[in-house]
């Protein structure tokens, strides 16, 4: 490995992990599934599969593309020259003399994240479809057409789409922001299935993940693990961005007099976490303004055991069982519908 452990964990979040997001969009609409406990995991697997399988060909043939002459002194220029501004594959396809290929390229670069887009708009309105019916936003986020689509959330999600691609001069940078607010939001998941657990593991549900007691702390652990190697500069502008949207969102709350003052104490570990994410990240050894005090591997099982540490506590803070209860019986009705078509 030419850059070591340090630059294959650099490079999980740099575009790795980002590639295999496919399967976030099945669990974000489980909700309207059929049968969530047989299609669920099958969909998570296969889109994690397919998505594996492809990267893995994909970085087959282009490491039997370069000419062994231009890496066997650097990795610094492994195709020979500086990549054009289309990327690494379409100098390589003109190098190889693909035009064909290199055409393809362009198209595709436009496709791609086209297609990417429009999923990411319609996962994200269907959040502010469910915020909207909780009333912790306003409640036209929840109103749908007669077709049953929620135009008014799906217009929002294009919108602050649009707005959020202004800080970002390139695709990487977005890339690496959206990797690291993905890895912080899949954080949250763990945390809220194991308080569930605690407090109402009796319920009959349409999905039952597996070994909850090694998978929920480790799953806790892994998004903070990419987090931290995402670099500094994406986690100090992810905790910023995560201040300002709590913010809005508590003036939000208040409007709307949902008793959100009740949350505070079960969510006291997010202010600590994040914080502690934030200076592990300076200390630490990964991206624009890390210091690298922390020695390698030392790193990590500071990441790791922080982690852990903020896991347990969290779970501690979970709400009184009836609390739970009482917030259970708001959504009763769709609750024991979904447990009747299992």
């Amino acid at each position: 490995m030419p850059f070591g452990v340090h630059g294959v964990f650099a490079a999980l979040p740099a575009g790795v992990v980002f590639a295999l997001q496919g399967f976030e969009q099945a669990v974000q609409l489980a909700g309207e599934a059929r049968n969530p406990k047989r299609d669920l995991s099958r969909a998570i697997i296969v889109a994690m599969t397919i998505g594996a399988v492809l990267y893995i060909l994909l970085q087959v043939v282009f490491i039997g593309g370069v000419d062994p002459t231009d890496v066997a002194r650097s990795w610094s220029s492994p195709l020979g020259t500086d990549p054009s501004d289309y990327g690494a594959w379409y100098t390589l396809a003109l190098a190889v003399g693909a035009t064909w290929l290199a055409v393809v390229l362009i198209i595709d670069a436009v496709v791609s994240p086209s297609g990417t887009g429009v999923v990411y708009v319609g996962t994200s309105a269907r959040l502010t479809y469910a915020l909207g019916e909780e009333s912790e936003l306003p409640g036209a986020l929840s109103q749908t057409s007669k077709k049953g689509v929620p135009v008014t959330s799906i217009l929002l999600a294009a919108v602050v789409g649009e707005l959020c691609f202004g800080p970002f001069p390139s695709w990487n940078r977005l890339v690496g922001v959206v990797t690291g607010a993905t890895a912080l939001m899949y954080a949250f998941a763990p945390i809220s299935l194991a308080a569930l657990q605690a407090r109402d593991a009796e319920r009959v549900r349409s999905y039952r993940m597996p070994m909850p007691k090694v998978l929920l702390p480790t799953a806790f652990v892994s998004a903070n693990l990419i987090l931290y190697w995402g670099g500094f500069e994406y986690t100090w502008k992810i905790a910023a961005a995560l201040v300002v949207g709590l913010v809005i969102f508590g003036i939000g709350t208040q409007l709307a007099q949902t008793d959100v003052m009740s949350m505070l104490r079960p969510a006291a570990w997010i202010g600590p976490w994040i914080a502690g994410s934030v200076i592990i990240g300076a200390l630490g050894r990964y991206g624009v303004g890390s210091h690298s005090w922390l020695p390698e591997w030392i790193d990590l099982l500071v990441v790791i055991v922080f982690s852990l540490v903020i896991f347990y506590w969290a779970i501690s803070l979970t709400m009184p069982r009836d609390k739970v209860e009482a917030a259970i019986a708001k959504d009763r009705e769709q609750i024991e519908f979904e447990a009747a078509t299992a």
